[in-house]
Parts: C-alpha cells; structure tokens; sequence
C-alpha cells in the first residue's frame, strides 16, 4: 500500500471515530456545564448578596490550551460590574502521572492585579486565620477555593460545589461582602 491509500485509509476509517468523540466531548462539557450553572443558579441569592454581583445568568466556561501539559476546566463564568473582576465555578481535570486524573471542584475569583488581589486576601485572612482561600498567582491573579474531587465521586460534584460556594460566601460576608456592583 503506497501512501496516498494508507492516507485515504486512515481518513476513511478515522472519520467516524473523530466524529463520534468530538460528540462525545460536546456532551461531557455540557453535562459539566451544566452541573455547574446550576450550582451557581441554586446558589445566586447569597452570590449576588455577598459578592455584589448583578442577577444576569453565568456564561458557559472552557480552558483547554495545553491540556495534556495544564488540564481542563469546564464550568462557568460570572463577569462582575466591577474594574473586569470575574466570578467562576468550575471542575477542573489535571493531568496524571499515571492513568487517573486529579479532578478538583473550584471557585475563581479573577482579580486584574496583584494589589486588588493581596488586599482581598489580606482582608479575608485577617478575619479567620482558617480560611482555605488560595492567593493564585501566575498568568492571572486570583483567589482560589478548591476541593479534591476523585473520579469514582464525580457524581457527587453538584454538592460538592454547593459546599464550596456557601464556604466562599460566608468569608465573603465576614468583610461585608465584596461589592463587586460598584465601580
């Protein structure tokens, strides 16, 4: 077989393989989106009171670029009124040393610089020295809250979430709230 036929081949036969996975992919990412709006949806009251958030509904969320060396997160977004702070909720996939990903479940808070997000912290740590928010740094600057979620629980995502959001909300509350509506 010369390669113009090992080539027609591989295209034949691939097609329907590489169709059936980007399906496949198109509807794990829903699912996951999915689960994720609606933990924001069931969760909006306290968002919208303890973050300063407007009621507008969540965009669907994707990152992928460099997924074999970065992972994936797939959830949603929440832009905020203010200076292009942004809200997310997320799963995240990490890559593996051997054949089982970490997962985590994740609450994002992008912040655009470094002081916005140190004297969030500062403020969050200064009221309970317990707090679990995470001081991200790196390409973006963040605040972090995330929990462990192994794949055999993935089921168990929507509560999980839930846990995480009513956590980030009660340190929210203990500064009087982020107020994120203003300008």
């Amino acid at each position: 077989m010369n390669s113009t036929e090992s080539r027609r081949e591989l295209f034949l036969k691939g097609a329907g393989s590489y169709l059936g996975a980007i399906v496949a992919t198109q509807a794990f990412d829903k699912e996951v989106q999915d689960i994720c709006r609606d933990a924001y949806t069931r969760n909006a009251p306290a968002l919208i009171s303890q973050m300063g958030l407007d009621s507008a509904e969540p965009e669907p969320y994707k990152y992928d670029e460099d997924a074999g060396e970065h992972g994936v997160e797939l959830g949603m977004s929440r832009p905020a009124q203010k200076g292009g702070c942004c809200f997310y909720i997320y799963l995240q996939w990490l890559p593996a040393e051997g054949d089982r990903p970490e997962v985590k479940a994740v609450i994002w808070l992008d912040l655009k610089g470094r002081r916005s997000r140190d004297e969030l912290y500062a403020r969050l740590r200064a009221k309970s020295r317990a707090c679990k928010v995470a001081a991200e740094e790196g390409a973006f600057w963040g605040l972090e809250l995330a929990s462990s979620l192994p794949p055999e629980r993935l089921a168990d995502a929507s509560a999980i979430l839930d846990k995480l959001v009513s956590e980030w909300c009660a340190y929210c509350k203990s500064i009087g709230g982020l107020k994120l509506n203003r300008t």
